[in-house]
């Protein structure tokens, strides 16, 4: 699944809105969850690069 992440500026909410490759003909959802919490989407996705001996690799 792809997704799309939008955080909202931090004087407005600590949270997000994101859209899946599922859910982008129903647009923006706003999550449930910050988007440090460890169970956010984002975190989830990039925690793999966090893991010891991880394949993944972050290009910049």
């Amino acid at each position: 699944m792809k997704f799309v992440v939008y955080k909202f500026p931090s004087s407005a909410y600590d949270g997000y809105m994101y859209m899946t490759s599922e859910t982008a003909a129903q647009g923006w959802t706003v999550s449930n969850h910050t988007i440090q919490q460890p169970n956010s989407m984002v975190a989830r996705s990039i925690s793999r690069m966090y893991l010891k001996d991880s394949k993944v690799m972050l290009v910049t």
